[in-house]
């Protein structure tokens, strides 16, 4: 396993030390300088906490693609072929693409710890926002990972990719409309649809929400570990 890790970081140790080094330079120079993305107070908290969401989601994206891309990559090249003259079973190189991925997603989770510590440590409701922040910026990307995981071992990276595109943008817009129908009443659609987003950033369901994520991550990867047993290289 550790010789498998070893090949995908020495395969992507470029790409990843420069993107968390640019990553960590603009997130220290927006939260440690002076250059204060919104003032945090009061009133103007669930604005910090979506503004930080939507900042932070091409990072997500980066980090849950990172292991389906390492596996795109060695089906492509061939080197999974290669990898039956290895002391290795399937299940153990599917893992340790999963493996990589969680170390990953572990990295941008304690860049985003730190930055929020010393952004907003002093307030006195900071350590409630900083875990509720910290709480779904580990749930995006698990998300992210388990199902493009999974869709690439089935099918591949490409169709992965549009099929979590095509879901964040469909899926949403029907789950409103249904909502819509069902309550008949726009403004008691509204109410119910404010109450979901206020408890899905509040600290409960920040916790809520990546107890889903991480249910979801295993039995993604439990099933993308039995479709790779079975898949033709």
């Amino acid at each position: 396993m550790k010789a498998l890790l070893r090949h995908d970081w020495y395969r992507y140790r470029k790409s990843l030390l420069l993107f968390f080094g640019i990553y960590g330079g603009i997130m220290g120079l927006i939260f440690v300088g002076e250059s204060y993305p919104i003032d945090f107070r009061f009133e103007s908290e669930w604005l910090y906490k979506m503004i930080f969401l939507l900042l932070l989601l091409p990072v997500d994206l980066f980090v849950g693609l990172m292991p389906a891309k390492a596996l795109s990559d060695s089906l492509k090249s061939g080197w999974l072929r290669l990898s039956v003259c290895f002391p290795y079973t399937r299940k153990q190189v599917m893992m340790e693409k999963i493996l990589f991925g969680l170390l990953i997603i572990a990295v941008h989770g304690l860049c985003v710890t730190m930055c929020q510590v010393t952004a907003i440590a002093g307030n006195a409701d900071g350590m409630a926002v900083i875990g509720q922040i910290i709480c779904w910026e580990l749930t995006k990307p698990l998300i992210i990972s388990a199902l493009v995981m999974l869709f690439t071992v089935l099918l591949n990276l490409s169709a992965a990719i549009c099929i979590l595109i095509g879901a964040g943008i469909i899926v949403p817009h029907i789950l409103v409309g249904i909502l819509y129908m069902l309550c008949r009443e726009p403004e008691t659609a509204y109410e119910i649809i404010s109450s979901v987003m206020i408890f899905l950033t509040s600290y409960i369901g920040g916790f809520v929400v990546l107890g889903i994520a991480v249910m979801l991550y295993i039995v993604c990867s439990y099933l993308s570990v039995i479709a790779f047993r079975h898949k033709e290289l």
